[in-house]
């Protein structure tokens, strides 16, 4: 849908066309006035999944997941949160997308800032559809672990994946009161974080056996130092001043902290005894400061 929108307003040229090269290079008004007829009478069909189908909302969900997933088996595959976000509409995933406009988290993976346009409920910017984590809602994903993250030693048993479609399609219906408290939980944690470490805040230092100093940071951000620094510095909000004052001694002494804690950080350890422990890790980290 939004690639046929594009085309109609001339935002890109055909092409690759092999059956009719000639119109290679050409926008949809550049179209000889007989192909855009052709183009315009074309049809999108589509499919209505009825509420008696099945005999409970959780196998109507799940139906209406299993058709969408086979459905979208061609073509371009949907990242999870884009598959999240048109199985599971509702005030919580609302929110995220809402929250996922939060100027430092922009900031701090690299996302082009929303415009006062799109603040205003207009169109993203061309650069920020062009941005591949807000183009396939990974930035509205951040948003998500954040939130799902502070119950996941508790409550995930399987793939990470279907811990947030649950997570999701029951926070849905929560009350207002409790999601609007959770969007002003993550902006002011996600604006903590880089305060104290600016723009980098998420980027982890890796040790390299080549390096003259022994390692370097690497220039992306990771979500293996997003999830438990989001959730350390959420804990600790009302001593978000003390930390403040120590920001360019947390810049300082955090390469140290990343060097002396190596093995927590070293690969992909997604078990939820790693969890736990980078999360005391990142507590402490910061409990120093504080006291």
């Amino acid at each position: 849908l939004s690639a046929i929108k594009e085309f109609y307003e001339d935002r890109f040229e055909l092409a690759d066309l092999s059956e009719w090269a000639d119109l290679n290079g050409r926008t949809y008004s550049q179209l000889p006035e007989q192909v855009r007829r052709g183009v315009d009478r074309r049809f999108l069909s589509s499919i209505v999944l009825l509420q008696e189908t099945a005999k409970t909302p959780e196998e109507a969900n799940r139906l209406k997941q299993l058709v969408f997933e086979r459905i979208n088996s061609g073509g371009v595959q949907l990242d999870p949160q884009e598959s999240r976000n048109a199985i599971y509409p509702g005030p919580l995933n609302d929110m995220c997308i809402r929250a996922a406009k939060t100027p430092a988290l922009c900031r701090t993976w690299g996302i082009p800032e929303a415009t006062s346009d799109e603040l205003a409920g207009g169109v993203p910017s061309q650069e920020r559809t062009d941005n591949p984590l807000f183009s396939r809602m990974q930035d509205v994903e951040l948003v998500l672990r954040f939130i799902a993250y502070r119950q996941r030693l508790s409550n995930q048993t399987g793939a990470l994946k279907d811990y947030f479609d649950a997570f999701v399609r029951i926070a849905n219906q929560w009350p207002q009161h409790l999601i609007d408290s959770l969007e002003r939980l993550f902006v002011d944690t996600i604006t903590l974080a880089e305060d104290l470490l600016g723009e980098n805040a998420f980027f982890l230092w890796r040790a390299r056996k080549n390096s003259k100093d022994g390692g370097t940071f690497y220039r992306r951000p990771t979500v293996v130092v997003y999830d438990p620094l989001m959730f350390a510095l959420s804990q600790r909000l009302s001593s978000g001043d003390v930390l403040r004052q120590s920001a360019e001694a947390v810049r300082e002494d955090i390469r140290v902290f990343y060097e002396s804690n190596y093995d927590q950080f070293e690969g992909r350890y997604t078990n939820l005894a790693n969890i736990q422990e980078r999360n005391k890790l990142f507590s402490a980290f910061l409990d120093q400061y504080i006291r």
